[in-house]
Order: C-alpha cells, then structure tokens, then sequence
C-alpha cells in the first residue's frame, strides 16, 4: 500500500472529488500516527499547500494534538474556497460560519464534519 500524503487529500478535494478525499483521508488517518508526523507538501500551487495546512490542522485538532510546526509558515489562500459546489449565498453564508476554524482561518469553506467517516 502506497503511502498518502496530506497534499494527495487536498489535490483530490480542490479537484472537486469529494469521495476520493474522504477515502485518502480515511488511509491518513490509519497511517500516520500523529499529527505532527504530517510532511509539508511539496507542491508549487499555493491553494494546495494552504488546504494542506488547514487538513494537518484539522486533523491535529480532531485528536487532540499539536499540528505540525510547518503549517504556523503558511499563508492563507487569496480567495475564498466553498469544498461543496453551490450556488447559494445562504449555503455560502452557513459554511463561512460553521466551517471548521482550521479550515476558515486560510479561507476554505466545508461543512463541520468535513471528511468525517460516518
């Protein structure tokens, strides 16, 4: 099995498949032991290293760890990502306010149980 990368998640998710991103968050989630564990991307698209960041900050928070010391470098995106496709502002509006704040805090916008197995 290949190990994946948190930048493998965040390519999968700004690329609009959103049942590939929960299934390599899910294999993250098994793989990596702690959060601090997570590598920063190499990755030249600044959305991708910023949605990154905010993943190994959410994923840091859901366990109750520190997040990589990388993800304190890295700025947040200069627009406002919505990870669910809508046209409505009222939706717009709903994630801005709920949305994880590791994921608001570098403008990306997802439902409060973003990636969350059921």
């Amino acid at each position: 099995m290949r190990k994946v990368e948190i930048v493998d998640v965040s390519r999968a998710a700004l690329g609009g498949d959103a049942l590939r991103a929960r299934a390599l968050w899910q294999e993250l989630e098994a793989q990596v032991p702690r959060a601090s564990d997570i590598a920063r991307p190499k990755d030249s698209d600044p959305d991708v290293t910023a949605f990154s960041a905010s993943l190994a900050e959410l994923f840091a928070e859901r366990r109750g760890e520190e997040p990589p010391t990388w993800t304190k470098q890295v700025k947040p995106s200069a627009r406002s990502h919505y990870l669910i496709k809508t046209n409505s502002d009222r939706k717009r509006e709903w994630l801005r306010k709920l949305a994880p704040a590791a994921l608001r805090r570098r403008n990306f916008y997802a439902p409060p149980n973003y990636l969350m197995s059921a």
